[in-house]
């Protein structure tokens, strides 16, 4: 990027700037040179048609908030972005024409609130994939999240916000406990899905099926395949259970059978 400055007239003055091998130039007050980059910014934005070409600040009328405002917004995701951190005690290789990171011993990759752990990992920088293998621990530790997961292995798409774990899956969230063989989260929706012996423990409620998709903002477990949910004594069989789990609440469908104790005076 080049800029440059060129006086053109009484009070005037000519901004030059190259964006990409892009020459923009608009003709400003030379008092207001003070804000050209913010200048800068809204003829960008003229240059796709938001602004006509020769405008002047005075004459940027309506097209002003919206360039302030793309300006504002451009700002806040340079701001925002973060790297991605790899540790290792072992060996680490990095694969500059594939971009891609293989580390092992003691792995610790963090992005953001994310952190990831385990044996060894595999990080691919175009998909921004973390593939964990052995022991491998995920956490978010985001006030509004605070889920933790171990498993033999974790795959986490970092940008996309899902993880993917695999063998002996333990899901932690707050008072919930979920087991399964896969568990596949989706963290941007609060949303998992675990297939494979699943089991959820929350309090004295039980329930075990072969399919389990768990809403975490709603509370609200879907179980299928072999359901079953026991809860103050109470169980629960059926081909299909709901359970609200902070209301403990069971609703049942495609043939439920519910037993329920009886205390013999």
């Amino acid at each position: 990027m080049r800029k440059g400055f060129q006086t053109r007239g009484v009070g005037l003055m000519r901004e030059v700037e190259y964006i990409k091998h892009i020459k923009v130039e608009r003709m400003i007050p030379a008092g207001r040179i003070g804000l050209r980059w913010l200048v800068l910014l809204v003829v960008w934005v003229g240059c796709m048609g938001a602004v006509a070409p020769g405008a002047s600040i005075a004459g940027l009328g309506p097209a002003w908030g919206p360039g302030v405002a793309w300006a504002a917004s451009q700002a806040d995701s340079a701001k925002a972005a973060q790297p991605v951190e790899v540790t290792a005690s072992g060996s680490m290789e990095y694969d500059a024409q594939k971009k891609i990171t293989r580390a092992s011993g003691n792995v610790i990759v963090k992005y953001k609130t994310f952190i990831l752990s385990g044996d060894s990992v595999v990080f691919e920088e175009g998909p921004m994939k973390a593939s964990i293998q052995g022991n491998a621990r995920f956490q978010d530790t985001a006030p509004e999240s605070g889920a933790t997961m171990t498993a033999q292995n974790i795959v986490a798409l970092l940008k996309d916000k899902r993880v993917t774990a695999m063998g002996r899956v333990n899901l932690k969230r707050g008072e919930m406990l979920l087991t399964a063989d896969k568990v596949d989260g989706y963290l941007n929706e609060d949303r998992a899905v675990a297939e494979g012996n699943v089991r959820i423990v929350q309090e004295d409620l039980v329930a075990t099926g072969d399919f389990v998709t768990y809403l975490d903002k709603e509370k609200k477990a879907v179980i299928s395949g072999h359901a079953r949910v026991e809860s103050d004594g109470r169980v629960f069989t059926g081909g299909k259970i709901t359970v609200l789990m902070d209301e403990k609440r069971v609703i049942g469908s495609e043939g439920t059978r519910l037993v329920i104790p009886v205390k013999e005076e």
